[in-house]
């Protein structure tokens, strides 16, 4: 309800603004949750796949719903409109309810030899904050990007969970063991973005390396 209120006044705003030059929604990866769900997803995904809903009762589906609501508004809402969909995104200050802050916090903190790592096998790309703001501002001002949805991201390397948490280790100071846990419900077991359409507009890619910015 949130995010919908918001974007319902965000838009209502832009719309009175007669020096408006664009409308940039942030929307999520988690749209393509339901087409991964029940009909599998090409990886890296394009923008361009069908979207489909998870089940109701999935934990994040209200998450998921109130962004596409937000894109459909966008798309109908007569306004130079880009939407972008961020994929794994990091960085200061985004909190601890992201897999890297989690595991940078538990490895620093650990006082025993071994760590608890859940979805080791499951594998992302990730995209450091200072390449994903780029993206967004060349965007906002590319006039070929106006009517376009686009990933934000990076494409490649696609690194597992537990080889993401040997960089962690190592960016810690810690020999410890990683203990292999069950994979988190709900986890999609990959995910990377399609970026072609992304490095076309910005003529910009992603230059912080996933060690370099843990």
């Amino acid at each position: 309800r949130t995010n919908v209120d918001l974007t319902v006044a965000a838009l209502e705003i832009a719309a009175r603004s007669p020096a408006l030059e664009r409308f940039v929604f942030a929307s999520t990866s988690e749209v393509y949750a339901g087409t991964l769900a029940n009909f599998g997803l090409p990886i890296p995904t394009p923008e361009t796949v069908p979207l489909a809903l998870t089940d109701l009762a999935s934990p994040r589906t209200s998450y998921m719903l109130s962004k596409l609501y937000g894109e459909a508004m966008c798309v109908h809402a007569g306004l130079p409109t880009t939407i972008v969909r961020p994929h794994n995104v990091f960085g200061p200050r985004m909190g601890l309810e992201h897999v890297i802050p989690q595991l940078l916090q538990r490895a620093d903190a650990c006082t025993d030899d071994s760590l608890d790592v859940y979805s080791v096998d499951h594998t992302r790309t990730f995209c450091f904050i200072d390449d994903a703001v780029e993206m967004i501002r060349r965007l906002a001002v590319e006039p070929r990007a106006a009517g376009q949805t686009v990933n934000v991201g990076t494409e490649s390397p696609e690194i597992s969970i537990g080889d993401l948490t040997a960089i962690i280790l190592d960016a810690v100071g810690k020999d410890l063991k990683v203990v292999p846990r069950p994979a988190t419900q709900g986890s999609p077991a990959r995910r990377a973005p399609n970026m072609a359409l992304c490095r076309d507009l910005t003529r910009f890619a992603s230059q912080v390396s996933l060690a370099d910015g843990v």
